[in-house]
């Protein structure tokens, strides 16, 4: 089963945050940030959040 995205830490009621790849290349997967499509706010995953949400080319 897959891993649940984080709730966004700003809103209430919190909505589950969107994995935003438009950054992403692919030489660089990793480089990605959590959206909030409420609040339209971005954040850095943590390094664990990398390690279980990330997905190898």
């Amino acid at each position: 089963m897959a891993p649940m995205p984080p709730p966004c830490p700003r809103c209430t009621p919190a909505p589950m945050l969107w994995k935003d790849t438009t950054r992403a290349v692919p030489a660089t997967p990793e480089r990605w940030t959590w959206f909030c499509a409420s609040c339209r706010r971005h954040w850095e995953p943590t390094a664990q959040e990398k390690l279980e949400f990330t997905h190898a080319p």
